[in-house]
């Protein structure tokens, strides 16, 4: 299955919604898959272009609050922040940079 953006540790799909998502038809299919994701525990976020455009720190500090959530919501796994990240020869975390971050 395809997504705009998957983050497995927070069982996150984001999917960007552009004007071919607008119809009734293409709407119902969304609706469907998002369900079906539902049923294995895949949360889906839809992000309107648009927000994309216009505001795009916001929309993707939405999708991080959402996935540190989900994270934090789930003690029974042990599983990684995503405040931080691996430096790229797999040191210690190191902190993201943005802002507020």
């Amino acid at each position: 299955m395809i997504f705009d953006f998957y983050c497995p540790a927070a069982k996150l799909a984001v999917e960007i919604d552009g004007s071919t998502h607008w119809g009734d038809e293409k709407r119902t299919k969304d609706e469907a898959r998002d369900g079906w994701l539902a049923t294995k525990g895949i949360a889906v976020v839809r992000i309107g272009a648009g927000s994309i455009y216009s505001d795009l720190r916001g929309a993707a500090d939405a999708v991080i609050r959402q996935a540190e959530a989900r994270i934090s919501a789930d003690s029974s796994r042990q599983r990684p922040s995503l405040s931080t990240t691996r430096s790229p020869a797999g040191g210690p975390p190191l902190p993201l940079r943005g802002k507020g971050r």
